[in-house]
């Protein structure tokens, strides 16, 4: 899954710190199908929170963030395919 992401030094402001890392814990998660990857594995999501104290309140914004960063990623490692 390397060869999807790029380095690159980009300012997050501190509101958005969890949610990404979080979704930096999922970077070995993605499911794989025939055509790349689909999504992210969800069943490990509870123990990735646990382990970056994610409160109850906060899981429901929590996930639909790292869906909107899934989404994004996925968009991005599709046309990196197709280059």
């Amino acid at each position: 899954m390397a060869e999807y992401f790029q380095e690159e030094k980009t300012k997050v402001w501190l509101i958005h710190q969890p949610v990404l890392n979080v979704f930096n814990s999922l970077a070995t998660q993605w499911r794989i199908g025939a055509v790349g990857p689909s999504g992210l594995d969800y069943s490990v999501l509870p123990v990735v929170m646990d382990l970056h104290s994610i409160n109850q309140k906060e899981r429901a914004q929590m996930f639909a963030d790292l869906q909107v960063m899934e989404s994004a990623a996925l968009e991005q490692m599709r046309e990196n395919n197709q280059q």
